[in-house]
């Protein structure tokens, strides 16, 4: 296995020559002072993905993180030339780039990661793991994993890299690039959602030699996120061009794709997504399963900063958590593909009690309220608020009254 500990000084950006894996096979990893400076490439991937065949392909492990599937040398080339296709010469692996064995350099990273995705030239997704580059028509756990999420919205261009043999096209007003002719291509993280939210993907190309202005269209079958299932249902949402501009919509949906989303503990489903709302928490400061904790620290910095209550009614179809009722229960986390919630009748996929709906804006008015929150995770609120009069009690001397009301949640219900 690889191990970077002994060279690699900690508390350091670190990142991949994408020339040196290419045209050497060599691994060469670059410490710089500030990335800020540096045009880079990301990877997105699952650590435990498809599992390919590689009784000839060369791989390796690295130190600290023996649980990961090892890395095809073939799928990480691939990615290094996606990075090069694009004028990039180095690229972030946070498997090589983190030293793993090291969980003051771990905490460190994990504190930056979002800087690390929001400053990134472009981000490469691999959804089926460092060993095998996907169908569009095949099926992978990307979109159940709890880092992904963050790694998809924080670029400013993000990437699927697939499997690929019918040429360059256009898929409505973007492009199907080709990597390698007739083996693999990207298109845009946001297409191929939309494509598996309805199933497919229309493609249309052209003919070499062929008249220029005619284009066949083709239905090609997209699955690679799954489809049609709530969890792409809440990141189209949270992508969307028009529904971004509205914080309230965009974070409300943030919150929805975590909870149907897991991570191998359950502490860091809350630090994969802190960067999204612009707020860092102090990583070592919680245990590896104070999910509760972290999610009341986060919730406090985001009414602190003046946001909104964003996660008001994720759910409406699950009792609320014991502990922070203003929140559904939290679903099991760990290596397991899908988020699994404890029902009466058994283990249930979280996604299955998800509407992905924003509450009524219109009941709302001013959306979604503001407030704060204490240490034991007590919301607390102001709003308008207007009398209800059954209409057998009304008269023609009813008065119309309004006025203001302070609302607190508590741990026993609402």
């Amino acid at each position: 296995p690889i191990d970077i500990s002994s060279t690699a000084s900690h508390r350091t950006f670190r990142l991949i020559d994408c020339n040196q894996v290419t045209q050497h096979k060599r691994l060469r990893i670059v410490e710089f002072p500030n990335f800020l400076e540096i045009h880079y490439a990301t990877i997105s991937y699952i650590w435990c993905g498809k599992i390919a065949n590689l009784t000839d392909v060369p791989t390796f492990r690295v130190v600290g993180a023996l649980t990961a599937h090892p890395v095809s040398v073939d799928v990480l080339s691939h990615a290094c030339l996606v990075a090069e296709k694009q004028g990039i010469s180095y690229i972030w692996l946070d498997l090589l780039c983190i030293m793993q064995a090291s969980d003051d350099d771990k905490a460190w990273q994990i504190e930056h990661m979002y800087e690390f995705f929001s400053s990134c030239s472009i981000c490469i997704i691999l959804p089926a793991g460092m060993q095998y580059i996907v169908r569009l028509d095949e099926e992978t756990g990307w979109i159940h994993r709890g880092w992904t999420l963050q790694e998809s919205l924080a670029p400013k261009r993000a990437v699927v890299l697939f499997r690929w043999s019918f040429g360059p096209g256009k898929r409505r007003s973007s492009t199907v690039e080709e990597v390698i002719p007739g083996h693999s291509a990207i298109a845009t993280v946001k297409d191929i959602v939309d494509a598996c939210a309805i199933g497919f993907m229309y493609f249309f190309r052209k003919y070499p030699g062929g008249d220029p202005n005619i284009q066949p269209l083709f239905m090609i079958k997209a699955r690679i996120f799954g489809h049609q299932s709530p969890n792409l249902l809440s990141l189209a949402s949270a992508m969307d061009d028009v529904v971004g501009v509205e914080p309230d919509v965009r974070e409300h949906a943030i919150w929805q794709c975590a909870m149907m989303r897991t991570t191998h503990y359950p502490v860091d489903m809350v630090f994969s997504i802190m960067g999204l709302f612009g707020v860092t928490l102090p990583v070592r400061a919680f245990t590896q399963n104070d999910r509760t904790g972290a999610t009341i620290a986060l919730a406090k910095k985001i009414l602190e900063t003046g946001k909104s209550a964003s996660w008001l009614g994720i759910s409406f179809r699950l009792p609320p958590c014991r502990y922070l009722a203003t929140f559904p229960i939290f679903p099991r986390t760990g290596v397991a593909e899908k988020a699994l919630v404890k029902t009466q009748v058994g283990l249930q996929e979280m996604a299955d009690f998800m509407d992905c709906e924003f509450p009524n804006a219109d009941a709302l008015q001013s959306g979604l309220p503001t407030g704060t929150m204490d240490d034991a995770g007590y919301l607390t609120f102001t709003s308008r608020y207007v009398y209800v009069i059954p209409e057998h009690q009304q008269s023609h001397s009813a008065v119309s009254t309004s006025g203001i009301f302070e609302s607190k949640y508590t741990n026993l219900g609402y």
